[in-house]
């Protein structure tokens, strides 16, 4: 509403300010103050202006609930911890307390198992296996026998590298790809950064299988016999992919500082996880963090990361779209082989990243470069013929992969809290009882408020897709989270003296100790499906992991562990029997199990 001056100050023309029920003038020269309405009486606020300022009343009430709550928060995290860095405490993360050679070294085992008992088998093994080979440093990483690659292979191979591996870390331009594939196809791969890439994709689509194929086998898995493993089931495809990554291999050294080859590198550690190379995975992933971070400092001094749309061309923005997904993925990857393995974290944390999610495409997926070639690369076309849901697939490849980045602060926080000392902290558990709670709320409201394309039925078998396998993974880092959650109070009861728990707790422990035994029966179910993926290791990892928290539970006496665990750690037993042949570590957790499960 336009205001109204008072009588006094409209008869002598001076500025009002409108203050009711005297304006400053008239309380300055003690006169009357009279303000004339327009409807001859006191202004009314119309309704809709009420309803705006009751919904702003809210708001506010809302801000305020959340700024207290950020300003507790104090509480969550090591005093060591500085208050400007709480902000940015998932950076870093306390480095392999988590795992299953921790567990070995809890008190219950009395020191049976020397710290990492399990993960120094692949330190050992590479170490001896390069000194029995020094005249051929690659025995390592490649097996002994290849299928050579053709041209012709090249747009089948790139599909299923688009299906299978590229929509859990969508780093790439699509649209580049299947151009520099196209030219690949057409007249051979090249020498440079392109065509590692492509063969990369390659060796990454000749090793991956479809999801619900695998789903599939579980639910035949009959056909599985004590002798069958992953080495002869999948023979064929290890020979293909062997062959594609020996040749992107003798190109890695060629690549420069830009973030091709930081791409390049990490997929090559992506494919390392594939074929259960860990520790070699590492070393490329650091790689690819050292290239995008030599990027990183070079383009910020020539152009600045928060290029707006509006002014910058269309391959500005894709290509800042590019450096920010790069910047994540590597950043997780660091996060998820630093849980399992006593590592040091490289510099990318130290980064002054100034964008919390990397920017989804903006442009329609369906606007390939592909669907513009014609003539002689109309096969090429024919073989990427699969790929036509392309706009519903990368929808949900970046649900998935926000989600990824979003749950891996939450993971990461848990980490800090809990984990940071080592597990005789545990023996005060009663402060971090309200801690837990909070955290699992926070869980509990991510995991209902899920899109529906990204909720995971595990009894729907058979309507699987191949993007479903994002939702099962969603699934497997929300159980994965809750577990860390829970551990410590697990711990906690198996160790120490009941006598002495504080009575008015004991229900909230015995709750989460209850947490604790589920997401153990979730994790054996969830990820012992024999699905060759990036993560397959960690699934391996994990299952291990449950399996002697439930024998660490058995043998205090203290916890409940149901009759059904005999037959669950049997297939466990048979799941690790099944990897077993392709890393040391497995086949080693494989024979702990067994000692400790026959006792």
């Amino acid at each position: 509403r336009r205001r109204i001056a008072c009588q006094q100050c409209r008869r002598k023309k001076v500025k009002c300010d409108n203050v009711r029920p005297i304006c400053g003038f008239c309380a300055a020269a003690s006169q009357r103050c009279v303000y004339m309405e327009s409807h001859g009486g006191n202004a009314k606020i119309e309704p809709t202006t009420r309803e705006l300022l009751d919904r702003l009343d809210q708001i506010q009430e809302r801000v305020d609930s959340i700024a207290s709550r950020i300003g507790t928060q104090g509480m969550w995290f090591p005093q060591n911890v500085a208050a400007d860095g709480l902000s940015k405490d998932y950076l870093r993360i306390p480095s392999s307390n988590t795992t299953a050679d921790t567990v070995l070294t809890w008190p219950i085992f009395q020191s049976r198992f020397p710290p990492e008992h399990l993960t120094n088998t692949l330190l050992t093994n590479t170490t001896r296996e390069r000194d029995e080979n020094s005249e051929n440093n690659e025995a390592f990483f490649v097996h002994l026998s290849f299928e050579p690659l053709s041209d012709e292979r090249i747009p089948y191979l790139l599909n299923r590298f688009l299906e299978n591996v590229h929509t859990k870390n969508p780093i790439l331009d699509v649209e580049a790809l299947i151009r520099w594939g196209k030219r690949a196809a057409a007249q051979g791969p090249g020498w440079d950064a392109t065509s590692c890439l492509v063969l990369l994709a390659c060796a990454l689509g000749a090793i991956s299988l479809p999801f619900q194929s695998s789903v599939a086998d579980r639910v035949g898995s009959s056909s599985y016999t004590s002798s069958t493993t992953s080495s002869t089931v999948f023979s064929r495809e290890i020979r293909q992919a062997e062959s594609c990554y020996s040749l992107a291999c003798r190109r890695l050294g060629l690549l420069r500082h830009t973030v091709l080859g930081a791409q390049c590198y990490f997929y090559s550690a992506v494919y390392l996880m594939y074929t259960f190379h860990p520790i070699e995975a590492w070393n490329h992933f650091c790689q690819a963090s050292t290239f995008y971070q030599i990027h990183f400092h070079k383009t910020t001094k020539s152009l600045h990361l928060s290029v707006d749309p509006a002014i910058g061309s269309t391959r500005v923005v894709t290509q800042r779209r590019l450096e920010q997904s790069l910047y994540w993925s590597c950043f997780k990857s660091e996060c998820e082989m630093r849980v399992e393995l006593h590592l040091p974290q490289s510099a990318i944390a130290n980064i002054d990243y100034p964008h919390m999610f990397p920017s989804p495409p903006s442009h329609p997926a369906d606007e390939s470069g592909s669907e513009q070639v014609e003539g002689d690369t109309l096969r090429f076309e024919e073989g990427l013929r699969d790929y036509t849901n392309k706009v519903l697939v990368e929808e949900k490849s970046w649900y998935y992969y926000l989600t990824e980045v979003a749950l891996r602060r939450i993971g990461n926080r848990i980490l800090n809290t809990f984990y940071r000392k080592d597990h005789t902290s545990w023996a005060n558990i009663i402060p971090l009882i309200p801690i837990a709670k909070e955290f699992q709320a926070q869980i509990l409201v991510w995991s209902a408020n899920l899109p529906p394309s990204m909720q995971y039925d595990d009894n729907a078998l058979e309507h699987l897709t191949p993007s479903q396998e994002l939702s099962w993974a969603t699934c497997n880092r929300l159980l994965e989270m809750r577990f860390w959650l829970f551990q410590p109070f697990l711990y906690h009861v198996i160790h120490c003296d009941p006598l002495h728990a504080e009575s008015q707790h004991s229900a909230d422990i015995q709750s989460l100790v209850e947490a604790a035994m589920e997401c153990n029966v979730e994790t054996v179910r969830n990820r012992t499906l024999r699905h060759r993926h990036h993560g397959i290791w960690f699934d391996i990892r994990a299952v291990i992991t449950a399996s002697f928290t439930v024998i660490a539970a058995a043998k205090s006496g203290r916890v409940e562990v149901a009759p059904e665990w005999e037959d669950r750690i049997k297939l466990v037993i048979a799941t690790l029997a099944f990897w077993e042949g392709e890393s040391p570590d497995v086949r080693k957790s494989r024979e702990v199990l067994e000692e400790l499960f026959a006792e």
